[in-house]
Order: C-alpha cells, then structure tokens, then sequence
C-alpha cells in the first residue's frame, strides 16, 4: 500500500493506521546476499514515495543527497541532504514526496555485530537499540567532514559488498564498526554532560555486563553508583535512554540469541543462563522483541 501525504508541516495521521493488515513485513534473511557478511547493504536514488512497512532488522538509513518526508509511527520528518535515521525493528516506517534522494540503507541484526565495548557508549543504547518513546531519538545529522566521512564509508561498504574481492568479509564488518561506534560518539541526548555522567554509571553498567546471569536489582546498581534509587534511575533514563532494568534485559537477550543459535541448549536453559527467572516470562518477552518465540529462533 503506498502511502501519500500532504506536503505541508501540519500532517494528520487518522489514517496511517490502515495499513495494519496489508503492510509489507521484510526480512534480513531475505534481504541478505552475501551469507558471508552479517548484514546487508543497498543504495539507490527514489522518487515518490516508498510504502510503509516493518522489518525484523535494525536499518540505518543515510541521506547522501535530496529532500522529502519520513514517517516513523504516527510522527513525520522532513528529510535532507546528511540525515541519518536508525529505525529498529518493531518501527514502522515509510517515505513520501521523495526528490532524487540518494539514501544507503544497511539493515543488520546490531548484536550480530557489535563489540562489548560498545555498550559502554550512551549513544549506542538510544541510536541502535531502545525502543522509542515521546519521540524519535534515533536520528542525527552530518554536515562538512563529518558529511563526507560517513559518505565514504557507504561508498566503501556497497563497493565491497557488491564485488567481493578478497579479503571482502573483513573489510564489511571493520568499516561498518567504525560507523556504528563514530555515530554513537558523535550523538547526544540533551544538552547534558554526558561523559561526567556516563562516569558515574560506568560501575552499574559493567556490573550488568558481566553478571546479567545473577538477579541484579536497582538498588545494587544505584548503591554502586553512589545514588539513591530514584536519582539514579533518573541519570540512567537521561544518559542511555532507557530504563536501567530494561538495559538489563537487552544484554540478556543479546546472550540469549547467542545461545539459542549454538543448538547446544533448550530454551529453559537459556533463560536460566541469561538470568531470566521464568521461563514463560523470557518466552513472552523474546517473541515481542523478535517477532517469533525462542524455539523458532533456535531451530
């Protein structure tokens, strides 16, 4: 269903939900060509408009060049030259009144990717992984060098994605972690210091890192930052962008996956292995982040 808006600042949204039954729902699977390489790549000029849809991956959409709109949910966005969104996977999206944008699109699985020091990085958390509230976060702009950096790097990945020389593998995955980790540096949530405060969380967070197994609650992570229990949940809400325990069960289910695609254990095991005390509770919560239960995702 394709979708067409009206070109002006004030837009209603009464009927962008008709699109429930019939939307189009992609799949990283599908979109990958090279099984090698752990995401996919493509780029290409539009006109028009794009359809709204969903995808199961996390796709981060670069405007090298042109103007028009992009709808997230219910809110829209006017889009220009050195746009970048990040759209997770349970976000619908869709683009209207596109004027030759030139836009790269990488869709990938994030925890597929990244590094464990990645999560140290507040930007990271908001850019690539939490689930959006009031309003989109996920979003930056580039101009001048920055501009011509991240072009480079879309360039660099299509070319090597496409062609396959080599040493191809290697060169996809280092040059799309240094994007990631460059974004999440670059980006900011208010106007906050966030190096002083993210500081001051650094021992919860590795706490969760390294013991997400064991049951955590907030008032250990607030004791180790030295808060009460609401300020703390307050600083951490700020700086990542999301609730503490909520981070939590993210690195849970990162591990999970991990788990479940080795073959070498059930899905009891599993969610005792990620520190999730119930295993109905972990199914639930897996199938709603992922779109099917665990067992599917094992199997």
């Amino acid at each position: 269903m394709i979708l067409t808006f009206a070109h002006t600042q004030d837009l209603y949204f009464s009927d962008i939900y008709l699109y429930n039954k019939d939307m189009k729902e992609f799949k990283l699977r599908e979109k990958r060509q090279q099984k090698e390489v752990k995401f996919h790549i493509e780029s290409s000029v539009i006109k028009g408009d794009f359809e709204f849809h969903g995808h199961d991956y996390c796709e981060l959409a670069f405007i090298a060049s042109g103007q028009g709109w992009h709808t997230i949910g219910d809110r829209q966005y006017q889009l220009k030259k050195g746009d970048i969104y990040i759209v997770k996977g349970k976000e619908k999206h869709g683009f209207a009144a596109l004027e030759n944008v030139r836009i790269f699109n990488i869709m990938l699985n994030v925890y597929d990717l990244v590094e464990e020091d990645c999560g140290a990085l507040p930007g990271f958390w908001v850019l690539f992984v939490h689930e959006q509230f009031d309003d989109f976060l996920s979003h930056m702009h580039v101009t001048g060098a920055d501009y011509d950096r991240v072009l480079e790097w879309c360039e660099l990945l299509q070319q090597e994605y496409t062609e396959k020389e080599p040493g191809y593998v290697t060169v996809c995955h280092s040059v799309l972690m240094q994007l990631i980790v460059f974004l999440s540096r670059k980006f900011r949530i208010r106007q906050q210091n966030e190096m002083n405060m993210d500081f001051r969380l650094a021992g919860a967070v590795v706490h969760m890192q390294t013991s997400f197994a064991e049951k955590i609650t907030i008032e250990q992570l607030a004791d180790l930052s030295g808060f009460s229990k609401r300020h703390f949940t307050r600083l951490f809400q700020q700086v990542y962008g999301m609730a503490p325990m909520q981070f939590l069960n993210e690195l849970r289910l990162k591990h999970a996956k991990m788990l479940l695609e080795s073959g070498n254990y059930k899905v009891t095991e599993v969610a005792s292995l990620c520190g999730f005390q119930d295993s109905n509770y972990f199914s639930a919560y897996f199938k709603e982040k992922n779109g099917c239960p665990p067992s599917e995702w094992r199997g």
